[in-house]
């Protein structure tokens, strides 16, 4: 990535290592937003572009702000919906049934260029994304970024850890951790069938939306304010 600037090395400090982190339970709520950023509001990418070069996974944070890499989302990461549509024999169309959300697969993309990067990288692995059945049990672990927080994504299973892999420019290199969403089954019946939207059966003609109907309302509702006020419409208006 030639529009990043390798950082100079001798001005960073050897990083602290982190210790490991309690993973997270199913019974417990997942973490909010890193203290600096506003749960309530996700920051955008255009005046804050180092918030979504990084990412938290249980407590630990890898990205620009401290010197260690940047990571990106990639492969699809959002909220999939699972819909069944049988078609109508004989008939045009066919009829969607709605039968939930399903936890997506997608890629944390880490881009590391410094033994700075590479020793944070190595840290979060080591203390927070290994898992080792005969010593931990395999729980969920809490995520922040702010385009996973759009789609209220929180908690992640990881699939695979890749290995940092050297890209064309020699000081870069790639590891790709591919997770997918811990997502268990709610306990209620989420099916529904839907209707169509406010402006009507499509296959009914007459029903397309008229654009302008909105300001032929209002200004309908003026026209009689006016004559009930006795007001004249602007000349040259081509109000009556």
């Amino acid at each position: 990535m030639a529009d990043i600037a390798p950082l100079d090395q001798t001005t960073l400090s050897a990083p602290q290592v982190a210790t490991a982190p309690a993973r997270a339970s199913a019974n417990v709520a997942p973490t909010t937003a890193p203290s600096d950023l506003d749960p309530g509001v996700i920051p955008s990418p255009l005046s804050d572009p180092t918030a979504w070069s990084s990412v938290t996974l249980s407590g630990v944070t890898i990205g620009p702000k401290d010197g260690s890499g940047l990571v990106r989302i990639v492969d699809n990461a959002g909220r999939p919906y699972k819909w069944q549509i049988k078609d109508a024999a004989g008939q045009d169309g066919g009829t969607s049934t709605f039968r939930g959300k399903k936890p997506p697969e997608f890629g944390l993309e880490f881009h590391l260029w410094t033994d700075r990067h590479f020793a944070a990288f190595q840290s979060l692995v080591t203390t927070a994304l290994l898992y080792d059945a005969t010593k931990t049990t395999m729980d969920a672990i809490d995520i922040y970024h702010p385009g996973l927080a759009m789609v209220g994504l929180t908690q992640i299973l990881v699939d695979d850890i890749g290995v940092p892999v050297q890209q064309g420019d020699r000081k870069m290199w790639h590891a790709t951790i591919k997770v997918h969403e811990y997502f268990p089954p709610v306990n209620a019946n989420v099916t529904s069938t839907p209707e169509a939207s406010a402006s009507g059966d499509p296959n009914t003609p007459g029903q397309a939306p008229d654009p302008n109907a909105d300001l032929q309302a209002a200004i309908a509702a003026q026209l009689a304010q006016n004559t009930a006020d006795g007001v004249a419409s602007p000349e040259g208006s081509g109000l009556p």
